[in-house]
């Protein structure tokens, strides 16, 4: 048995943060902190294309014709092929920290990008309307995604051990953007860099909050109440503005707080990530040089 092939491409300037194969294309395609993307052909290792990004490239996932690159920056650039060369058709900016993690749901067309910032965020690029959903079920940064596309199921880790599978056949709400005030939306205090504001009511300014379930610029006074609320994503306790508490108090039917997703404790960091959705099998390697097997069907 003869030993087979290897080729070693010399093409980046910078470490390689990506890699990925398009089988039916022939395409061999990677990413690189120096930032370029880069395409060779699988069978003959010679250079089809190339594409330079803003930022340092940290993650992709590819559904020819479009491939998805996360940045540095926490932007994800989104690159159609046409021949040999690539145009960018998008720009998604919603993180503030580095995308960490891409995972590609096909059938949905449904994008899920995970970073430093410990938020996953879900981009229905199929529905073109623009609508985004945050998942907030991490406190440390997101080291890997995997999307089980039959079973609308959603697994992500994190760089402290935590694993969790999200449902995603529920309905979701779309979290409100953080308005911009500089008095306080509820009770019209001031916020310290309101200098005018305070130096006439002789007051001392206080600390902007916003309200997670509303997006209000709040005072603490005003938003002293935490709660989860996983239909917008808040798998763990958020702060919430007073007005909004008292609604779910007063109609928690209109509130579900009951979970919408299960989350592991693998007590080391999740440093890689496989799922083999046929199988029903999901593996991750941890910090602690621990391979461990998952059984998906029973995680649900």
């Amino acid at each position: 048995m003869s030993d087979p092939e290897v080729r070693r491409w010399t093409i980046h300037a910078g470490p390689i943060s990506g890699l990925g194969l398009a089988l039916s294309a022939e395409l061999v395609f990677s990413c690189s902190k120096d930032k370029s993307v880069v395409w060779h052909c699988s069978e003959t290792g010679i250079k089809r294309g190339a594409f330079h990004c803003d930022s340092s490239c940290t993650a992709m996932a590819i559904d020819l014709p479009f491939v998805f690159v996360g940045d540095h920056g926490g932007n994800v650039i989104v690159l159609r092929l046409s021949g040999d060369t690539a145009q960018m058709i998008s720009k998604l900016s919603a993180h503030t920290g580095p995308i960490s993690s891409l995972a590609w749901n096909r059938v949905k067309e449904i994008l899920y990008s995970g970073s430093h910032d410990s938020l996953v965020i879900m981009w229905d690029i199929g529905g073109k309307r623009g609508e985004a959903y945050e998942l907030n079920g991490h406190s440390s940064k997101i080291t890997s995604l995997a999307v089980a596309p039959g079973a609308a199921r959603l697994f992500s880790a994190d760089d402290a051990g935590r694993l969790v599978c999200w449902d995603m056949s529920a309905n979701r709400l779309e979290t409100p953007g953080w308005k911009n005030s500089d008095n306080c939306e509820v009770c019209d205090s001031p916020f310290f860099w309101n200098i005018s504001a305070m130096w006439q009511r002789k007051v001392v300014g206080q600390r902007q909050h916003h309200c997670r379930t509303c997006g209000k610029a709040v005072c603490g006074a005003c938003c002293s109440n935490w709660t989860v609320f996983p239909r917008m994503g808040y798998e763990l306790p958020v702060r919430i503005c007073n007005e909004c508490h008292r609604k779910m108090e007063d109609n928690p039917q209109q509130f579900d707080l009951t979970p919408l997703s299960v989350s592991h404790d693998l007590r080391s960091g999740v440093t890689a990530m496989f799922l083999q959705e046929t199988l029903g099998k999901l593996v991750t390697a941890t910090q602690n040089r621990v391979v461990m097997i998952w059984d998906i069907r029973s995680m649900s």
